[in-house]
């Protein structure tokens, strides 16, 4: 009985470490160029960020400073974005992120890091159009 709780917990103690401890950190926008399509209005985004675990990037969520969704798109398919690159400084973008100027957002990234489970960690908020 002690071997099956044994094992329970250091799953969960994983699973707490492993969900607490970002794959990334420093993210930043160094470059938004605003695009308008119409009556909507985007902005190209570029960054860096310091990828210091080795996990996958699973995806890409973006929202308003009031807590409304918007929309991201990859320059690329998004299958193209879901391997892992190696931990060190990296480059990221072009992203197009359909927002007015002067809105804040915080952007999210969806993770693995073992295959079993996945999470969601804070990049990074910024304020279009903000230089």
């Amino acid at each position: 009985m002690c071997a099956p709780l044994t094992l329970v917990a250091a799953v969960l103690v994983y699973w707490w470490w492993d969900t607490g401890s970002p794959p990334v950190r420093d993210f930043r926008v160094s470059t938004q160029i605003p695009v308008s399509t119409g009556e909507e209005s985007a902005f190209i985004l570029v960054g860096t960020l310091d990828k210091i675990r080795d996990c996958q990037f699973l995806g890409l969520s973006a929202l308003l400073s009031d807590g409304r969704a918007v929309p991201v798109s990859f320059s690329q398919p998004a299958d193209a974005y879901t391997f892992i690159r190696p931990p060190g400084p990296q480059n990221w973008g072009p992203w197009r992120i359909w927002v007015d100027d002067g809105q804040g957002i915080e952007m999210y990234a969806r993770f693995t890091c073992n295959g079993v489970w996945s999470f969601t960690v804070r990049l990074g908020g910024f304020v279009a159009g903000a230089r």
